[in-house]
């Protein structure tokens, strides 16, 4: 594989505390894909995961990749005023779009395609 098309993340099958672990896929999940904030490096670092077990409505698959160093997701400068002075890179989209794209149809029994949100904050 590319590794400047390489997406490094983290991934987990979050159930609500109510339920049952299942012992294999039962259904095809909802996928969340979750983009940290400026200062934290991406993946799980700052979502507890507890809390979500607390407040899902059904399980899902929670994906959340980790941030290229210098970069904000798709803008060239991961500093305080990146968001303002940084240039939009069309590159880090298209990398991002294919890495949502992939996760959304390679496990095509266990992820529901027509059920992905991506959510984040800064």
């Amino acid at each position: 594989a590319d590794s400047a098309l390489t997406v490094s993340f983290q991934a987990t099958l979050v159930l609500p505390r109510s339920a049952q672990a299942p012992t294999e896929v039962v259904g095809r999940y909802p996928l969340v894909l979750f983009f940290s904030g400026i200062g934290d490096p991406g993946g799980f670092a700052k979502l507890n995961l507890e809390r979500l077990r607390d407040i899902a409505p059904e399980p899902f698959v929670l994906a959340a990749p980790f941030r290229a160093r210098g970069v904000w997701w798709a803008i060239s400068d991961d500093g305080a005023w990146g968001w303002c002075d940084g240039d939009f890179l069309p590159i880090e989209v298209r990398r991002l779009a294919a890495w949502a794209r992939t996760l959304a149809s390679s496990a095509p029994g266990a992820v529901d395609a027509g059920r992905v949100v991506l959510l984040g904050f800064s």
